[in-house]
């Protein structure tokens, strides 16, 4: 992975808007970021961190507290970073959640986190991967990448103080971030394919096994060569039961022939010994068989004059019939003349009170016409009645309306006096506004104040320590070269010894050349006998202990110089606050809130000022509405007070028509239901009368043809009955 431009906008120290192209650095493997403390290091780090994952090195920074506190309101926090992997290359862009100024008054919206990732093509053309959403950007940098942001931020940067953590992580943890790096993951898959299939291979052979174990254990043998003895045996055993089996099977079909043989003889035999019994059978019967001859002859004879013996019968049951036929019409002849004498009565009495029927027919005319103009009473009385009923509804109306009049312009007085009393409070909003702003910026830089103090404190107690502990290296380092000095000396001493007891007489000296010796070096007894490796020693440790010192010394110069800038900072704070250095920061903070509480309060006043104006135009407007709602409220009036004297007058004219006593539905309708059916009844009854003279004369008029017919057909059948007689006597004989 390599990185090529990173843009940073309003995050961490940087309140303004600051690009890093990488792409200068040339191809160099290796570059470093240096900067005093709070320079903004490691918030380089954490801007490419957050660009490709949306989390910081710092796992204690939160998205709220990314933004730089110095940024102007209206600049958004925003981090842009170009990398490439392999041959693609690829952008990110991230906004984070932060709180903007709302588009629409003066107060603060939340900004929620968005992510935009593109692939930069050849030609600089750009194709978008994902469009705005945070959760898919993660997804895809995840599979371009191919670490977590946990495996990043352990692999790729380490943060300050994490080095450690990597080093004493689990053995797992460590395991799945170099599987990740060397990209051991195929060589984990083959593993477990390989393990699957030998596995798979040793379960089909143990399952193979079992299976000729239990075959074995079936056939009751214990391994292979007891198996293919058995089957030889039992091949032995199958041939020899093959011969035996085809000699029984020949044995078979003689028997079966024998036995078919004697079946069919045997059925024979039965056939003749039943029908020989059934001969027998025959024999015993010939006596009744006679008997029954007899019979038959006696019926073919009854049978010659069966059709004249039924003849005779029937003609004797018809005689007979007719004769109780003509006796019970000559009953119903009596009968049907005293019906008739009863049904002339009836109908002279019928057209009597038929002529009362007339002036029960006016009667009914009257009452109908008395009901008609009922309905027209009914109408105009219901119609005068709800002429008064709108009448007063109208009043009703009026008299509300009028009253919901007042009540609105009451209420639009009193949203005048609620807007007035609100501009007045509104109006102190920019000077709590200024008042506001320059108190969260004494809270704001009081609390860098006070953070700067600990901070130089700490600074201080740093130096003393780093002080104390380059005049602790630097005895040390004088002591060691101090040692190292004599041990050298002693060396050196003991070296011109060594040299001296080489030395002859009139023989030259080969430091000096000198043939004269006066005064040789001689081993001291007090010296301890020293070598070269003994000074190199020395030396060595006198080395290791500078460079102690070296670096001590470079940690207090490094610690003098942040207690400097901090005390610079400090002071270039207190003369900014001047006597608001002094004060606590709690009570500048209650300052700001308070002021933020009334502004807060201001803005809900404006909000109360829309809503109080809104209502008042509503008010005003529902006012206007109601005002013309009377107007036509009064018109109605006058036109219902007429229409209400118009019922009335029409009303009173059928009053005059209609007796008092008939002003009742009911009361007409049954005294009309009573003439009509006395109407009903006359007619009735005389309808009754001619139906039952009609049907009294037919009766009477059947009933006479009808004994007529009757003598004459059994005078006829006293006539025929005479010769199928005398036929039935003769074939008797």
């Amino acid at each position: 992975m390599k990185l090529h431009l990173l843009q940073i906008q309003a995050f961490g120290p940087f309140a303004n808007k600051e690009t890093i192209d990488f792409s200068a650095l040339g191809n160099n493997p290796l570059f470093l970021i240096d900067g005093p403390t709070g320079a903004g290091k490691s918030s380089i780090l954490h801007a490419i961190c957050y660009a490709l994952y949306g989390e910081t090195t710092d796992s204690d920074r939160k998205e709220h507290g990314l933004r730089c506190d110095h940024a102007a309101p209206d600049l958004l926090t925003q981090l842009s970073l170009e990398f490439s992997i392999r041959e693609d290359r690829y952008r990110i862009s991230r906004v984070p959640t932060q709180m903007r100024p709302a588009k629409r008054g003066d107060g603060e919206t939340e900004q929620k986190a968005t992510a935009h990732l593109c692939r930069i093509l050849a030609d600089d053309e750009q194709q978008t991967l994902v469009a705005r959403k945070k959760k898919d950007a993660d997804i895809k940098i995840k599979q371009i990448v191919g670490l977590t942001a946990e495996q990043f931020l352990q692999v790729m940067v380490l943060p300050q103080g994490k080095f450690r953590e990597l080093l004493l992580a689990k053995s797992d943890d460590r395991q799945v971030i170099l599987s990740t790096l060397f990209q051991t993951e195929i060589y984990k898959r083959i593993e477990q394919l390989l393990k699957d299939r030998a596995g798979a291979i040793e379960k089909q052979n143990q399952s193979f096994e079992d299976r000729k174990t239990e075959a074995l254990s079936d056939v009751g043998v214990v391994d292979i060569e007891a198996l293919e003895l058995a089957e030889k045996q039992a091949f032995d055993v199958f041939n020899t039961t093959q011969q035996e089996k085809q000699q029984a099977a020949e044995k078979k079909q003689h028997a079966a022939i024998t036995l078919e043989t004697a079946v069919s003889l045997t059925k024979l035999f039965d056939s003749r010994h039943s029908k020989q019994k059934a001969l027998d059978d025959c024999l015993q019967q010939l006596d009744e068989i006679n008997a029954i001859k007899l019979q038959i002859v006696r019926a073919e004879k009854a049978a010659l004059i069966s059709p004249k013996w039924q003849a005779l019968e029937s003609l004797e049951k018809d005689i007979h019939d007719k004769s109780a036929g003509i006796d019970n019409a000559k009953i119903s002849e009596d009968e049907a003349d005293l019906l008739l004498v009863n049904t002339n009565q009836q109908l002279e009495q019928a057209v009597e009170a038929y002529t009362h029927r007339d002036l029960l027919k006016s009667d009914e005319a009257q009452f109908i016409d008395y009901q008609q103009k009922l309905a027209t009473f009914q109408a105009l009385k219901d119609a005068a009645n709800a002429a008064d009923k709108k009448y007063r509804v109208a009043i009703d109306n009026k008299t509300t309306l009028e009253e919901q009049a007042r009540i609105l312009e009451q209420a639009v007085i009193n949203l005048n006096d609620q807007i007035t009393s609100l501009e007045i409070v509104i109006a102190n909003k920019p000077d709590i506004v200024e008042h506001k702003l320059m108190a969260k910026g004494r809270y704001d830089k009081r609390l860098d104040l006070e953070n700067a103090v600990i901070e130089l404190q700490e600074l201080n107690k740093r130096h003393q320590k780093a002080e104390h502990k380059y005049n602790s290296a630097e005895v040390v380092y004088k002591e060691a070269e101090k040692v190292a000095n004599q041990i050298e000396m002693q060396w050196f001493s003991s070296q011109a010894a060594v040299l001296a007891a080489k030395l002859e007489i009139d023989q030259p000296c080969v430091v000096c050349g000198s043939l004269d010796h006066p005064n040789p070096a001689s081993f001291s007894q007090d010296l301890i006998a020293i070598n070269q490796q003994a000074v190199d020693q020395a030396r060595e440790l006198q080395s290791k202990k500078s460079k102690i010192v070296n670096t001590c010394k470079e940690s207090l110069l490094a610690s003098l110089h942040g207690v400097k800038d901090k005390e610079s900072k400090v002071n270039e704070l207190t003369v900014e606050l001047a006597d608001d250095a002094i004060k606590a920061v709690l009570e500048l903070e209650q300052n700001h809130k308070a002021l933020d509480k009334d502004l807060t309060a201001i803005v809900d006043k404006e909000k109360q000022l829309l809503q109080a104006k809104k209502l008042k135009l509503d008010k005003e407007n529902e006012r206007v509405s109601i005002a013309s709602k009377i107007q036509i409220f009064n018109e109605k009036v006058s036109e219902l007070t007429a229409a209400k004297a118009s019922a009335e007058t029409e009303l009173k004219s059928v009053e005059n028509i209609l007796p008092e006593q008939y002003r009742v539905s009911t009361v007409i309708e049954k005294t009309l239901q009573q003439v009509q059916q006395k109407i009903k009844k006359l007619e009735n009854s005389h309808d009754k009368a001619n139906k039952d003279h009609t049907d009294a004369l037919k009766n009477h008029s059947s009933i006479v043809a009808k004994l007529k017919t009757l003598r004459h057909m059994r005078l006829k059948s006293g006539h025929l009955v005479q010769t199928p007689l005398l036929l039935v006597t003769g074939a008797l004989i």
